[in-house]
Parts: C-alpha cells; structure tokens; sequence
C-alpha cells in the first residue's frame, strides 16, 4: 500500500465509464437499479460533513470526492478553487487520474479546507449526491435541483419509444460517472450504399442523456450512426429538459416521446456524404500549401466552437486517418497522390473518431458539429 505521500496517489476516487451493448439493456438496467439503491441525495449541514483528512478523505466518515463532484462543489466555494486543488494535488481532472509528478496533497487540503470554512454558507441548504457502497461523494446538487435517477430515465426513454416506435431497438448504453448515454436504433433506416467503401454503413436513430449529477439539461435529439460513432443532432432540433420544477418524469416522457416522432431522413444523409466525399481538403505535401488548408479546416472548427488545440489534432487525424478502416503504411500517408483524395468526408469521420473517449462537454460538441458538417440545416422529419 502507497503513503499519502506516493506521487501515484489520487485524491480523488475514479470515475467509472461502463458501455453496454445492444444485448445489455437488462445489465444495464439492474446495474443501474443496483447502484440507485446505494445513493443518496444527503442535505449539506454542518462543515464537518466536508472537511478533508490529510489524505483528501472526508474526515467524518472517510468518503472520498470523485473529481464531477470536488468540481461542482468547489465551483460554489470559490472561483479558482477547483484548479488550485488539481494543481497543488497534482490531480488531472481532465483524463481523471493523477499526473505522475510531485506534488503537495497537504497544501492543497490546507487551502479546501479553510476556504470551506470561509464560505460555508454558500452551500447551505444544498445536497450532496453519495454512493454508500463505493463510498464516494459524486455529485453537488443546486437548491433547486429535481435528480432524476438514472434507472427510471432508462425505463422511460424505452417506454415511449416502444409506444411510439415499436420497431426501435436498444443499441448501446454509455455511463460515464452519473452521466447516462443511451443511444436507440431504426433498423429499417439502416444503408451501406452510401459510401464508396459499403463498411461505412449508417442508420437513423434518436438519442438520449440524463445526469443525475449536476443540473444539466436531459437531452432528447435525432442522430446518425456511422462506422466512427454518432453524428448528434444539435439540442435545438431535439430538445432539452431542465431538472427542476414538478413532474420531471411526466416532462421527460413528453420530451422522450416527441422526438421519437422524429426522424434524420436518410436520403438527405446520402446526398451530403456524397457531396462531402467530393470536397477536397486540398492537402498536399507543399508545406506552405498543407499549412494553408490546415488553418483554412482549423478556422472552420472554430466556428463551431471547437478549442483550436483540439482542431489541430482533428485535422492532422483527417490527413492521416481520415475515413480509413485499415491503417496505411506511414511513408504513403504524406504523398501527393493520398493527400489530394483527402476530402470534407476524411473530415467528418475524423472528428467523430476523436470525439470518442471524451468527457461529456467536448464529446457533445464534436457529436453535433459532425452533424452540422454533414447537414448544414439538419431537420428532422415526421417518422414514418
């Protein structure tokens, strides 16, 4: 066993990423239902509930944070604090794990705990969400926060879908932390005649997420399946769910069978991909001109948002990998004969392909800038 003091340490407890496939949704469902049996939403009251050991543990009952939920909290506690407290630890919140290199668990303690006490009364009367079996704090909720367990969201988002589109399949569930993912099917939309290359198939199908977390909107959208993931619909065509007010399982329903109505028209989806395949990148082994086109496709991830540095790597993937099944011998990537076929649809799947292993916030960007660059004005149709 590692001291304290070990550099590997994390202070804070992981956060587990599960997937279920389409032959999982009873795993799914009982690990979700196993796992709803241990939480509890518990009200903030004293700041004993709060106070970190030496070692980050909460000292009263020797609970530990996950970073969502040291991140949520410490955001109400102080601007800043959150980052101080990963920089002193030497926690990467991003990849949630710790950095291999020196650090001052102590310290940065030191400075959670006596801004805690400082500002305690900003937490008053708000909750904490706690997994007594992993014995972990995951989530800080609002004062009007309404959590809707992960559980009945899956059993609600099927029901309707089953009402309103009976021949909907499960396809995949993703759990990442309290964030659930569940992702349904039309098998009846389902074409391998689209691309060049009938491995990259596509299908219609809708999407659903829920965070019992945070206060983050439940989203309902449209999606396209592809051979790299899901292109998503953006949340204005689909719809979103704010968890507060009453009946948020009646609202959810509603939100749930309403975009099933709905469907991404695969015909549309066809023209676009052809129409991608035939816009070039214009890559080429000419530095100077391979650096133009990288800022012209960087500066056009921007507009969606996209952080530069993650642009940089998706275009560099689109050059490399692009629509690629199999990988290709790496002195043959850079010629002018591979980079001149180089197209918006090597783009497409590019952006799809990083998007993967993401946490939520850059994964949902890139899922519905994926879809933006597919159907410039998606809408979805009356499902048939």
């Amino acid at each position: 066993m590692s001291s304290v003091a070990s550099t590997s340490r994390s202070v804070f407890a992981p956060v587990p990423a599960f997937s279920f496939s389409a032959q999982q949704y009873e795993d799914c469902r009982n690990f979700l239902e196993t796992r709803s049996a241990s939480t509890e939403s518990v009200p903030i009251v004293e700041e004993s509930q709060l106070i970190m050991g030496p070692d980050g543990r909460i000292l009263e009952n020797g609970y530990r944070f996950n970073a969502i939920g040291f991140r949520a909290l410490a955001s109400v506690l102080s601007v800043g604090l959150s980052q101080l407290f990963n920089e002193l630890s030497g926690e990467n919140v991003r990849q949630f794990k710790s950095l291999e290199r020196a650090t001052d668990i102590a310290a940065a303690v030191s400075v959670y705990n006596t801004t805690l006490r400082v500002r305690f009364d900003a937490l008053r009367e708000r909750n904490l969400l706690v997994n007594h079996r992993e014995q972990t704090i995951e989530g800080f909720l609002g004062l009007d926060h309404r959590m809707l367990d992960n559980s009945v969201f899956l059993e609600t988002v099927r029901n309707e879908l089953a009402d309103k589109q009976p021949s909907a399949e499960f396809f995949r569930a993703e759990l990442l932390g309290r964030e659930l993912r569940l992702y349904f099917i039309d098998p009846k939309s389902r074409r391998t005649d689209i691309y060049i290359d009938p491995r990259h198939s596509f299908a219609g199908g809708w999407y659903f997420s829920n965070r019992e977390d945070t206060g983050n909107a439940i989203r309902a959208s449209t999606c396209v399946y592809t051979r790299f993931g899901a292109a998503i619909s953006p949340p204005g065509v689909g719809g979103r769910l704010n968890h507060t007010g009453a009946d948020l399982i009646g609202r959810t329903s509603i939100l749930a069978a309403k975009v099933a109505e709905r469907a991404i028209d695969m015909d549309v989806v066809a023209k676009r991909v052809r129409a991608l395949a035939g816009l070039s990148l214009e890559f080429s082994p000419d530095r100077a001109t391979m650096e133009a086109a990288n800022e012209k496709w960087i500066a056009y991830l921007g507009k969606f948002k996209v952080p530069r540095e993650d642009a940089k790597q998706i275009v560099k993937n689109a050059a490399v990998v692009g629509a690629d099944i199999e990988p290709r011998d790496p002195i043959d990537v850079y010629t002018k004969e591979v980079l001149r076929t180089r197209t918006a649809y090597d783009l497409f799947c590019s952006i799809l392909r990083y998007s993967r292993g993401h946490y939520h916030t850059l994964r949902d960007m890139l899922q519905t800038t994926a879809l933006k660059l597919l159907i410039p004005d998606v809408k979805s149709r009356k499902h048939k």
